[in-house]
Formats: C-alpha cells, sequence, structure tokens
C-alpha cells in the first residue's frame, strides 16, 4: 500500500465516522427526540450534540487509525476490514452512550472496553493472515 492510498483510506475513515455521528446525532435529536428538553422538548439541539459527541469519541478514532496502520509488506484489504470493524464498533459505542446518557467515568470504561476490542481483533485478524495486517 502506498502512502497515498494509506493517507486516503485514513481520510475515508474519518470522514465516515463524521457522517456516522452526524446521522445518528440528526436521527436521535430530530426524530427519536431523545435530545434534553430544553431543546425544543428534546426534539432539538443537532449544532450541540454533533460536535460534543463526535470530539468524545476521537480518543477511539486515533486509536483505530494508529492499529491499522499500514506495515510494508500489508496489503490494503486487511486494512479496510479492520477500519471498517472499527467504525462500526465506534458508531455503535457512541449510540449507545448518547441513548444511556452516560457520563464522563462511563465514557472512560467505553474507550478501554473499545480498546481491548480494538487490540483482540488485530491480533485475531493477523493471526488469521499474517499477511493482511
Amino acid at each position: 500500500m502506498t502512502r497515498q492510498t494509506s493517507g486516503l483510506v485514513s481520510m475515508l475513515f474519518v470522514a465516515a465516522y463524521l457522517g456516522g455521528v452526524a446521522v445518528a446525532m440528526w436521527v436521535n435529536t430530530s426524530l427519536l427526540c431523545l435530545g434534553d428538553a430544553k431543546f425544543d422538548a428534546g426534539c432539538g439541539g443537532f449544532e450541540l450534540y454533533f460536535p460534543l459527541w463526535a470530539l468524545s469519541y476521537v480518543p477511539p478514532v486515533v486509536l483505530a487509525l494508529v492499529l491499522a496502520r499500514p506495515r510494508e509488506a500489508a496489503s490494503s484489504t486487511g486494512r479496510k476490514l479492520l477500519l471498517s470493524i472499527y467504525l462500526v464498533l465506534i458508531l455503535a459505542a457512541l449510540e449507545a452512550s448518547f441513548v444511556a446518557d452516560i457520563g464522563l467515568a462511563g465514557l472512560g470504561i467505553v474507550w478501554l472496553a473499545l480498546a481491548f476490542a480494538f487490540f483482540f481483533l488485530r491480533s485475531l485478524v493477523s493471526r488469521s493472515a499474517p499477511d493482511v495486517v
């Protein structure tokens, strides 16, 4: 995988993450009315929730990008697979965190759980296909 391709995959991952957070927050606030009651009786607040929750999950996003960094002989298929799985896990955790309205301590626990899942998945993929990751 060339550096240019690697950078493109990373940018697409970040764009997909931001798009996923935007869609999740729009559905949560506009359709499901899960926002705070002070924002149009719970049916508003996208302009607050989107940047807040997008920034709250930056550490797992950075960890995902670091763990899926390309190696010299590795194929891009394994990296794309890992980043896709990481993205689904991050967005699922983000949505569950929003719905459960967790605090800062809960967010740290979720980050730790995601880190363990990321390391486990990376080792699983590298054991099953060492030339992939």
